[in-house]
C-alpha cells in the first residue's frame, strides 16, 4: 500500500543519510515528495519533519544555501505548529538555525550571460522549488521578506539578533568584522551544528565590509584593510577581492606597487543617489556614457542655435500631407488587392467543385469495380469453404483427438493456476493474520499503558484526598454547621418550588382536560356531519338511479312505438303495392281490349254504331279515374316521405 511505500522510503532515507550517500538521499526525497503528492492523506508531522531535515542537509552538502535556508524555515514552522510540547529553548534553537542559514545566502547571485543561458539550471531550480512546495523559484529578497512577515527573527535568542543587525542593517565598515568575530565566539554559536556557519559568515562579513568601504573610500592601503579584517591574512583578503571582482560583486583594482586598493575606476565613481551596498559597475557606466554625451551636446546645441519653430511646423505639415496621400494610395491598393483575393477565392472554389465532381465520378466507378471484385472474392471464398468443409469431414477424427489433447492440457494448466492462486491466497492470508495479530496487540499495549496512567492518577488522587482530609480535620465542626445551614436553605427552597410546581401542574392538567373534552366534542360533531353527508349522498344516488330507470323505460316505450309505426307503414306499403299491381294488371287488360277494338269497328259499323259510342265514352271516363288515382298515390307517397324525414330528425 501507499503507507508501506512511504515507510520504506523513509527507512531508505535514514540509511542513505547515515552512509553520506547524498545523491541517493535526493532521489529518495523526490520519491517521498511524489508519494505525498498522490496521497489523499497528509503524512504525520514527524515524518514531514524528517523530510525537511534531510532535505536541508542535502542542500547544505550541495552548497545551495538559499534552498537550505528555505528547508530549515519550513522545518521550524512545521515543528512550531505540530509539536504541542515545544519548549522556548527548542524554539530558539530552531529559529537560530534558520537565521544563520539565511545570513550565509550570497548577497548577489552570480550574473548569467544571456547568450549562454542554461535551460537545465532553470529547470533544476523549479524542480527544487517543487520539493519545498514553492510555486516559484525563490530569491534572497523573497526569503527575507517572508522572514520579516512571519516574525521569525523575534523567536531567536539574544545572541543571533546582533549578528543579523550587523550583516543586514548596520553600517559600520571599520568595526563590522570585529563585531562579527566577537559574536561568533559566543557560546550559543559554538554548538556543533551552528559552528559550520562560522567560516561562511566571516566571508559574508568581508563582502559587506568591502561593499560598505567602496561607498565611503576611493582608495585604501592593504595594511589598513587587513587591520579592519582581523581574522584573515593579506593573501586571503586579496584572493577574496579577486574572486569578488570576477563574480562582479565588487568594482576594485589592486595596485601592488603602492600596496593599495582602489574602489571603482578612474573615470567612474559611485553615485550618492544609489542605495546602500549597491555599487555602479564599470560596464553599466560604459553602456550609458554615449547616450549621456548625446543628451548634453543636444541640449547645448539647442541653447546656442534655437530652431525656427514656424519652419519646423511647416515641414511637419508637409510631411503630414505627404504621408496622408501615401496612406490613401495604400488604402486603395489594399482594397484592390482584397477584391482580387476574393475573385481568386471564387475561381479556386469553382475549380475545387469541378474537381470534387470528377472525384465523385471516379469514386463511383471505383466502387462499382470494387463491388465486382468483392463478388468474385465471395465466390472464391465460398468455393474455398466448400473445399475446407470436405477437408474438415476427412480430418474430423484427427481434430477430435487434438481437441481431447488440448482439453487435457487446458485442464492441467487450470489445475496448476488454481494451485498457484490457492498458494497466493494462503500466503496473503498468513500475512494478513500476522498483521492482524500485531494490530490486535497494539491496542492491548496501549490499553495497558492507559490503564497504568489511570491507576497512577487514581493513586495520586487518593493520596491528595487523604492529605486534604488530614488538613481539614480541624474544620469538621464548622463544616457540619455550614452543611446544615445549606441543607435547610435547600429544603426550604425545594418546598417552595414543589408547592409552585403542584399549582402549575393542577392548572396545566385542567387546561389539558378541557382541551381533550373540546377535542372529543369536535370529533363527535365531525362524525355526525359525515354520517349526514353519507346519507344525503346515498339518497342522491337513489334518486339518480330511479331517474335513470324512468328514462330507460321511456326510451323503451318510444322504441316500441317506433317499431309498431314502422310495421304499420310496411303493411300499408305492401297493401299499396298489391293494389298498384292489381290496377296495373287491369290497365294492361284494358289496353289489350283497346288494341282489339279497331279490328271490331267495321263489324260494329255494320251492326250499329250506338254500342261503340257508348263503349268509347265509358272507356274515356275510366282513363280519367286512373289518372286521378295515380296523382293521389304520388301525393300520398310524397307526404309519407316527408313524415319519415321529420320523424328521423
Amino acid at each position: 500500500s501507499l503507507h508501506l511505500h512511504m515507510d520504506t522510503r523513509f527507512k531508505q532515507l535514514e540509511a542513505a543519510s547515515s552512509l553520506d550517500l547524498w545523491q541517493e538521499c535526493f532521489r529518495t526525497l523526490e520519491d517521498i515528495h511524489g508519494l505525498v503528492t498522490i496521497s489523499k492523506r497528509v503524512p504525520h508531522g514527524s515524518l514531514m519533519a524528517k523530510y525537511y531535515e534531510n532535505l536541508a542537509n542535502v542542500f547544505w552538502k550541495s552548497e545551495n544555501y538559499l534552498f537550505h535556508a528555505y528547508a530549515l524555515h519550513k522545518l521550524f514552522w512545521l515543528t512550531k505548529e505540530q509539536k504541542k510540547t515545544l519548549t522556548q529553548e527548542e524554539s530558539e534553537t530552531l529559529a537560530n538555525k534558520v537565521i544563520l542559514a539565511a545570513l550565509v545566502i550570497p548577497v548577489t547571485p552570480p550574473k548569467v550571460d544571456f547568450l549562454e543561458v542554461n535551460p537545465n539550471l532553470e529547470k533544476a531550480n523549479r524542480r527544487l522549488s517543487t520539493l519545498l512546495g514553492l510555486p516559484n523559484v525563490p530569491t534572497r529578497e523573497t526569503f527575507f521578506n517572508e522572514l520579516m512577515n512571519k516574525r521569525t527573527l523575534s523567536c531567536t535568542s539574544g545572541d543571533v539578533k546582533p549578528l543579523f543587525n550587523c550583516l543586514e542593517s548596520d553600517f559600520h565598515p571599520l568595526k563590522l568584522c570585529s563585531k562579527v568575530s566577537t559574536i561568533l565566539e559566543l557560546p550559543a554559536l559554538q554548538t556543533e551544528y551552528n559552528s559550520k556557519y562560522s567560516d561562511i559568515l566571516k566571508k559574508m562579513s568581508v563582502t559587506r565590509v568591502l561593499q560598505q568601504l567602496s561607498t565611503v573610500y576611493e582608495t585604501m592601503t592593504l595594511k589598513n584593510l587587513c587591520s579592519i579584517i582581523p581574522f584573515a591574512t593579506q593573501r586571503e583578503i586579496v584572493s577574496f577581492i579577486v574572486k569578488s571582482v570576477k563574480d562582479q560583486n565588487l568594482q576594485a583594482r589592486i595596485n601592488y606597487r603602492t600596496q593599495s586598493i582602489s574602489f571603482g575606476a578612474d573615470l567612474f565613481y559611485s553615485q550618492e543617489t544609489e542605495p546602500l551596498h549597491k555599487q555602479i559597475m564599470q560596464s553599466e557606466n560604459m553602456q550609458s556614457l554615449l547616450p549621456r554625451v548625446y543628451q548634453r551636446l543636444y541640449a547645448a546645441a539647442q541653447v546656442i542655435s534655437p530652431p525656427d519653430i514656424v519652419a519646423m511646423k511647416q515641414s511637419k505639415m508637409a510631411v503630414y500631407h505627404a504621408q496622408q496621400s501615401i496612406i490613401d494610395k495604400e488604402r486603395q491598393h489594399v482594397l484592390e488587392r482584397k477584391s482580387e483575393i476574393e475573385n481568386r477565392k471564387v475561381r479556386v472554389e469553382t475549380q475545387q467543385m469541378e474537381q470534387e465532381k470528377t472525384n465523385a465520378q471516379l469514386l463511383a466507378q471505383k466502387a462499382i469495380e470494387e463491388k465486382k471484385q468483392e463478388l468474385e472474392k465471395i465466390a472464391a471464398m465460398n468455393a474455398q469453404r466448400e473445399e475446407e468443409a470436405r477437408q474438415a469431414v476427412i480430418n474430423a477424427n484427427e481434430l477430435a483427438r487434438q481437441k481431447e489433447a488440448e482439453a487435457t492440457m487446458e485442464a492441467q494448466e487450470k489445475e496448476r493456476a488454481e494451485h498457484e492462486v490457492i498458494l497466493d491466497r494462503n500466503e496473503r492470508r498468513i500475512d494478513h493474520f500476522e498483521r492482524a495479530k500485531r494490530l490486535e496487540s497494539i491496542p492491548k499495549m496501549k490499553a495497558l499503558r492507559e490503564q497504568k496512567i489511570v491507576d497512577d492518577a487514581k493513586y495520586l488522587k487518593e493520596q491528595h484526598i487523604v492529605a486534604i482530609e488530614k488538613k481539614n480535620s480541624k474544620m469538621t465542626e464548622d463544616k457540619d454547621i455550614l452543611l446544615n445551614d445549606l441543607k435547610e436553605k435547600h429544603f426550604a427552597n425545594y418546598s417552595s418550588q414543589l408547592a409552585k410546581f403542584k399549582v402549575y401542574f393542577e392548572n396545566v392538567l385542567a387546561e389539558r382536560r378541557e382541551d381533550y373534552e373540546e377535542k372529543l366534542r369536535i370529533e363527535e360533531e365531525e362524525r355526525q356531519a359525515d354520517i349526514a353527508r353519507k346519507q344525503a349522498e346515498e339518497e342522491r344516488k337513489a334518486r339518480e338511479e330511479q331517474q335513470r330507470k324512468e328514462r330507460e323505460e321511456q326510451k323503451r316505450i318510444e322504441e316500441e312505438q317506433r317499431q309498431m309505426e314502422a310495421e304499420r307503414e310496411a303493411a300499408a306499403r305492401k297493401e299499396e303495392e298489391e293494389r298498384l299491381a292489381a290496377e296495373k294488371a287491369a290497365a294492361s287488360s284494358w289496353k289489350s281490349a283497346a288494341r282489339e277494338q279497331p279490328r271490331r269497328e267495321p263489324e260494329r259499323e255494320q251492326g250499329g254504331g250506338g254500342a261503340w259510342s257508348r263503349g268509347s265514352g265509358f272507356g274515356g271516363r275510366r282513363d280519367d279515374r286512373q289518372d286521378d288515382r295515380r296523382s293521389n298515390r304520388q301525393d300520398d307517397r310524397r307526404d309519407n316521405r316527408q313524415d319519415d324525414r321529420r320523424d328521423d330528425r
